[in-house]
């Protein structure tokens, strides 16, 4: 089939695209994170085509969505593809870098359409690398002088997706037509079709994180295509899509130059898809396109933007080229002023905050050293005290120890002199027991044991004593 092989040959220019391999293969040998892009389903197919871009370089980098603030230490940022860079109007992307561009950070990013913001990368150009995915945009960033050799023209990647995703949708014979026009500020038709369906914005945010999560959304409409043979959209990738499904495509042009470059660069090449206008859309005008109507653009916050909007959607005489370079020059100063100098005083409020918690943390510090030296010292007081008892107590049993030694010595003393008196006795029995006396007496007790002397004896003992008793009554 045509679409087939014009989908095959353009892939094909993806991947033989020497700078774009080059730049991915040294983003993940540096470990960069690669920040998906964020929107709908036709960011979803962008990604879808990323992924597998990946896979065939045999790459397989960080993924997260756009952060707040740059990662601590991240140095290198590849961004996905897509539509988001319109200055005035899709900012997003571009407020959220500069930080991390102004903190020295390189960014790499991937085929897109930029409209404007040539201070911006110029301001930044040693840390950026640039691929437009329509001549358009590469022509315009590379007039910047220091953007010179660091912008890369290069198919959109939703190209880049694997052939064989479709390949039963596409043998599919579908019939009536579908009518895919944009409902939002980017769209030029002023009346849509009753049968109108902007499927695209069913899935819609921060959600396309895997290959996973970007297949099921978009083989969903796919399927939903291949159910007719005709598809009318100012949507372009809901064009590149239904092109890759080989159905026949009338495609619009979007408020600005983006659906015309990417026709012009890579989908004139499919026979079955045509750029067309409507009868009911104006030419091609520069974003934003309803102002006239009082509508503000999505990208513009700014209360002088809301309030002139108003002011022109009463007089009906805006000029959209004058109000789109009024509405970029507001842009331009939010994004390089006013954005700044928030940026600034946030990070100042995030110093005081940092400083008033040191501040805190020390306080805490030093509160809670002060209740340990207070405990220690309580401790040592007790320790101190318990130190005390025990000398107390070691003095009183001194004391008792000293009476007990001054008993011992007294005891001593008595002893002594009691010794001498038993050596006295001593010498006076061993004086007794030499007298002549004892020896007699000891003579005596002998007799005495004796039967017949001792008898004789006992019977004097009694009569002496019965006379002594009888001397001694009254």
């Amino acid at each position: 089939m045509e679409a087939e092989s014009a989908h095959a040959a353009i892939r094909n220019e993806i991947l033989q695209h020497e700078a774009l391999r080059t730049a991915m293969t040294s983003a993940v040998a540096q470990r960069a994170t690669f920040i998906a892009s964020m929107g709908n389903i036709g960011d979803g197919l962008v990604q879808l085509g990323t992924f597998d871009l990946f896979a065939e370089f045999g790459l397989a980098p960080r993924v997260q969505g756009l952060w707040t603030s740059p990662p601590d230490g991240q140095k290198l940022a590849v961004i996905g593809g897509g539509g988001g860079w319109v200055e005035g109007f899709w900012e997003k992307t571009a407020r959220a870098m500069r930080p991390f561009l102004e903190g020295g950070g390189e960014i790499i990013l991937l085929p897109s359409s930029v409209s404007g913001f040539e201070q911006y990368f110029a301001q930044y150009a040693r840390q950026v690398t640039i691929f437009a995915r329509e001549r358009v945009s590469f022509d315009r960033l590379n007039a910047v002088a220091e953007l010179h050799g660091r912008v890369h023209l290069c198919h959109d990647l939703a190209f880049a997706l694997d052939p064989t995703t479709f390949s039963e949708l596409r043998r599919m014979q579908g019939s009536g037509e579908l009518s895919l026009f944009r409902s939002d500020a980017e769209g030029c038709r002023t009346e849509l079709p009753p049968s109108n369906i902007d499927i695209a914005l069913s899935r819609n945010g921060d959600i396309w994180h895997s290959r996973e999560a970007c297949l099921q959304p978009v083989m969903a409409v796919a399927r939903m295509m291949s159910h007719f043979e005709h598809v009318r959209t100012d949507r372009l990738h809901m064009t590149a899509l239904a092109a890759m499904l080989g159905r026949r495509v009338t495609m619009s042009r979007n408020s600005y130059f983006k659906n015309q470059a990417v026709f012009e660069s890579s989908l004139c090449r499919f026979k079955n898809v045509t750029l067309a206008e409507e009868e009911n859309s104006g030419p091609a005008r520069p974003i934003p396109s309803r102002v006239g109507s009082g509508q503000v653009m999505p990208g513009d916050a700014s209360p002088a933007a809301s309030g002139r909007a108003q002011v022109q959607g009463q007089t009906g005489s805006a000029n959209p080229e004058s109000m789109r370079n009024e509405l970029v020059a507001l842009a331009r100063l939010r994004r390089e002023w006013f954005e700044p100098e928030l940026c600034r005083l946030q990070q100042a409020v995030r110093e005081h905050e940092r400083t008033r918690k040191d501040l805190y943390d020390q306080l805490q510090e030093q509160r809670r050293r002060s209740l340990h030296y207070a405990a220690d010292a309580a401790a040592k007081q007790n320790e101190i005290a318990s130190q005390q008892q025990e000398i107390l107590k070691l003095h009183a049993r001194l004391k008792h120890l000293q009476q007990f030694e001054l008993k011992l010595k007294q005891q001593v003393k008595i002893s002594a002199k009691l010794q001498r008196q038993l050596a006295r006795y001593r010498s006076q029995l061993a004086a007794i027991q030499g007298s002549r006396w004892y020896k007699a007496w000891r003579i005596y007790l002998k007799s005495y044991s004796l039967p017949v002397l001792g008898g004789v004896l006992r019977r004097l003992r009694r009569a002496v004593g019965i006379l002594v008793r009888a001397r001694h009554r009254p």
